[in-house]
């Protein structure tokens, strides 16, 4: 996977953050099949996508918390967000 795929995917993510991600939708945008895709991150990231989206996630919940939101309002966010993982 090039860096420029790289960076978009990665973009793509933290743009649709509130929104549920799926391997498919990343994949397709990369050109590869949900597998492959999902084998080149891993090796590339260190980590497999799914990991990734879910700790980005909770660095924009922990964002808002640091921004001063009410926590109950982050913990809301947070296991929304999980749940669209």
């Amino acid at each position: 996977m090039s860096t420029e795929i790289l960076k978009e995917i990665l973009a793509y993510i933290d743009e649709h953050i509130y929104e549920k991600i799926s391997l498919l939708e990343l994949a397709e945008m990369a050109g590869y099949s949900p597998f492959y895709f999902s084998k080149l991150f891993s090796e590339i990231m260190g980590m497999p996508i799914t990991g990734y989206i879910r700790i980005r996630k909770l660095q924009y919940a922990l964002g808002s918390l640091l921004e001063g939101r009410k926590v109950l309002d982050s913990i809301y966010e947070v296991i929304y967000f999980l749940s669209q993982t």
